[in-house]
């Protein structure tokens, strides 16, 4: 029992989500929807980002860069209400259109395998937080597991709504 234990939570389990991810992550940068979606917010989510690292002091300038680290990341999300398990009911453009309950989720953990996903390896945020534009890529791969479960939203609807979330608009 120990061995199954051992080979499923060491090597099966940990890289099971990771790896679906990463395929996210690939697709989520050549996306121009979703680089489009970025671009426009950008000036507000750097604002917001440096800000948020320099409060907690844990976003040591490293290289000259401005880092955040997994704590901050989730603790960030959470006080912006962007992590929490729903059910919403769309209101129907048209009568007649589908309006079953849907589901979205983002937990903690979700957050924590998107920053880790997110990070670019042998960069100088090294592996104890992100950069901006790392972090930017992070937000995209939380908007894409809260709403994976809407089937027709697109990457870019997704990492768009994510920023919407991040920023209190929606």
């Amino acid at each position: 029992p120990g061995c199954l234990a051992y080979l499923l939570d060491e090597h099966i389990l940990k890289f099971a989500k990771r790896d679906a991810l990463k395929d996210v992550l690939e697709a989520l940068r050549v996306d121009e929807g979703a680089k489009a979606a970025f671009d426009k917010e950008r000036k507000r989510l750097k604002k917001l980002f440096e800000a948020k690292c320099l409060e907690t002091r844990d976003g040591a300038r490293m290289f000259s860069q401005v880092i955040m680290t997994p704590a901050t990341f989730v603790a960030d999300l959470v006080e912006r209400r962007c992590i929490k398990d729903t059910m919403v009911t769309p209101t129907p453009s048209v009568v007649g259109d589908d309006t079953r309950p849907r589901h979205s989720n983002l937990s903690q953990l979700d957050a924590k395998g998107a920053f880790t996903t997110g990070q670019r390896k042998d960069e100088a945020s090294g592996n104890t937080g992100v950069d901006f534009e790392e972090f930017v890529v992070c937000l995209g791969l939380c908007g894409h597991i809260k709403y994976e479960e809407v089937e027709e939203m697109s990457l870019a609807q997704r990492a768009e709504g994510m920023i919407c979330n991040y920023l209190g608009e929606k």
